[in-house]
């Protein structure tokens, strides 16, 4: 299991994004990988969520789909989740 680290979150310059994290991923092995550019968001209701950064492929005229630039297994998307929103707490 890859060990969790959340290395910053602060203001986002993207409209409509809460915040912007920077995380970092690490093997048992001490090697890493660290992922900028994860959003915090939220919806009307006040929910929270967190995404990970994502590409826009033009589909013709202005509609754009959006692929994701990283992809992780859901139990440590759920990790990466977690501590990126307690990070964002006060």
């Amino acid at each position: 299991m890859l060990k969790v680290k959340v290395k910053s979150v602060g203001p986002s310059h993207r409209q409509n994004v809460l915040a912007a994290a920077t995380v970092e991923l690490t093997d048992s092995d001490g090697c890493s990988i660290t992922v900028a550019d994860v959003r915090v968001l939220e919806n009307k209701l006040g929910q929270r969520w967190v995404a990970l950064p994502s590409f826009s492929v033009p589909r013709g005229g202005r509609d754009f789909q959006y692929l994701p630039t990283v992809e992780l297994p859901p139990e440590l998307m759920r990790e990466v989740s977690e501590l990126v929103l307690a990070a964002l707490k006060p």
